[in-house]
């Protein structure tokens, strides 16, 4: 999670590949796995391991309810009030620019090398404390995505749609969706105060698409990506109960 402005924080939990690129992705992996500070290292082994049973509760209690983008549209739009952000605003052009490239990058890394462009984990430095090795290959990340935005629409076909959602508390969240490849990406913006309400509305996006059983069978993007939201966002605990029992036992110390 970023801080933003001292004030706002955004997280977002995407696809493998996701709406982000494939820049972040590497400079994320490489810069963890080149720790070598002990207590970081130790840090981060304890962080590895919770997520793990995190993953393993939610893999064990998940089960197939899926939805298709048109009901989860449907869905946000009854509940949530979501409005659909217009295809030449800022927000979708961007939007739609990383997840072309993010696209392009799986599925059309043999027409990227014939004009020039190879894979990119294939130019990402060992090394990422050389900061002019890492300068280079940031450079050459730019041209890869302005040369995979430029390929023809015929090539890289999508239907791309992002729609927004506000909330009382100021947070301000994309829900960005590609019927074709029945993609979904979900990140938010928000003060302080109302992080845990957008991560919730995150949580419940995500839930509500769903998955089928073949995506647990096979293990597919969309399975696992429904298995890291549920294991990274944490769910807000209903104390209420709780604190009621507390109370009753408390009264009957006492009594």
């Amino acid at each position: 999670m970023k801080k933003l402005t001292g004030k706002k924080t955004v997280n977002a939990v995407t696809i493998i590949g996701g709406a982000d690129g494939p820049t972040s992705i590497f400079l994320a992996g490489k810069r963890r796995a080149k720790n070598k500070n002990k207590l970081c290292h130790i840090r981060e082994q304890r962080k590895r391991n919770r997520m793990e049973r995190r993953r393993a509760q939610v893999m064990k209690k998940l089960v197939a309810r899926p939805h298709t983008l048109d009901e989860l549209v449907e869905y946000i739009t009854k509940k949530y009030y979501a409005r659909e952000l217009a295809p030449e605003t800022r927000w979708v052009q961007e939007n739609w620019k990383n997840m072309k490239t993010s696209i392009v990058w799986r599925e059309h890394k043999e027409k990227m090398e014939e004009i020039g462009y190879p894979s990119p984990e294939t130019k990402c430095p060992k090394d990422l404390n050389d900061l002019e090795t890492v300068k280079k290959w940031k450079e050459y990340m730019e041209e890869y995505d302005a040369a995979a935005a430029a390929l023809p629409d015929s090539l890289v076909p999508m239907e791309h749609h992002v729609y927004e959602i506000r909330t009382g508390a100021g947070a301000f969240i994309l829900v960005q969706i590609e019927k074709i490849r029945g993609l979904l990406n979900v990140n938010f913006t928000a003060p302080k105060e109302g992080t845990r309400h957008a991560q919730a509305i995150m949580r419940d996006i995500y839930r509500y698409y769903g998955v089928s059983q073949e995506d647990i069978n096979q293990s597919t993007d969309r399975y696992l990506t429904l298995v890291t939201v549920l294991a990274e966002v944490p769910q807000r605990k209903k104390r209420g109960k709780r604190q009621g029992i507390n109370k009753k036992k408390k009264e009957q110390t006492v009594a």
